[in-house]
């Protein structure tokens, strides 16, 4: 199928799952009639609801950066960033910002697949690129080359409980399926429960809990090639979009889950122990 087609039969699932008229969101410009797996990485239109607007979204660009700086600063609570963090937020925005270019040039490489959502920039889509935008939500399949690319989605807080997630992952699901993945991952804190819900109703199912490295490339960590900033223990969740590859890829995630305890146990150690001896200080 057409990457087109496979994003519209994602939206008509999340439109009947959030009972129709709930769901809200309407595809209105397509994504590239091609069907060859080039069209994901030139993926682009907009979305409309009735009370947000227009929201246009496409592969993110070099100058994209600083409006990526810009919205995980601006747009994202403590509390926000707290639940999404594949980037180091505690270093200065220069140092963010070269986190963002490498993001940027992994995707334009194909090593993973990155979304930015902006505001309605009166239907120019892919082409409204010369001013900066300004970002309403920001999404990734990492590990675009592997057969589980790992999911990421942060949405703009004064636009969360609209129903964008939704539209959001019915993209990026869509783009999987058109790459013919095998499965979907994806891992949320233990206390976010409406991003748990979210992902539930999308289909995705919970396999266990792992240790997550935060403040970098999840997949980088797990081969040794980026060292987190911390550590913390999450739902492993995940959405097979082929059966017959479903008891392949549970063995995989659990080999997973199994790794992470391997590789940043220590992490968690370390932390726990500073935490001890900050709350003996304070005792004292």
């Amino acid at each position: 199928m057409l990457l087109q087609q496979l994003i519209e039969a994602e939206f008509a699932i999340a439109s009947k799952n959030a009972g129709g008229a709930a769901f809200g969101w309407l595809l209105r410009q397509r994504a590239p009639a091609e069907g060859s797996l080039s069209s994901v990485w030139a993926a682009a239109g907009s979305l409309e609801h009735v009370s947000v607007g227009t929201v246009d979204f496409r592969c993110a660009a070099r100058q994209d950066a600083g409006a990526l700086l810009k919205f995980v600063r601006e747009e994202l609570t403590d509390r926000s960033r707290a639940l999404f963090a594949p980037y180091p937020y505690e270093l200065s925005d220069a140092e963010l910002l070269s986190s963002f270019h490498k993001a940027i040039e992994d995707s334009l490489e194909g090593q993973s697949l990155s979304f930015i959502f902006t505001e309605g920039s009166g239907g120019k889509g892919a082409a409204a690129v010369e001013e900066e935008p300004r970002i309403v939500a920001h999404a990734f399949l990492w590990a675009a080359q592997t057969q589980v690319p790992e999911v990421g989605i942060a949405v703009a807080d004064r636009l969360q409980g609209r129903g964008l997630g939704k539209a959001v992952m019915a993209i990026l699901v869509g783009c999987a399926r058109c790459m013919h993945k095998d499965a979907l991952e994806l891992t949320t804190m233990l206390d976010n429960t409406r991003a748990k819900t979210l992902y539930e109703k999308t289909g995705f199912e919970t396999l266990g809990t792992i240790i997550n490295p935060l403040g970098c490339d999840v997949t980088a960590a797990f081969e040794g090639r980026a060292e987190p900033t911390g550590i913390a223990e999450e739902y492993q969740m995940v959405l097979f979009l082929r059966q017959n590859k479903a008891l392949c890829v549970r063995g995989e995630m659990a080999a997973k889950r199994h790794r992470s305890h391997t590789l940043f146990q220590h992490i968690s150690n370390t932390l726990a122990t500073q935490k001890q001896n900050v709350n003996g200080r304070t005792q004292v």
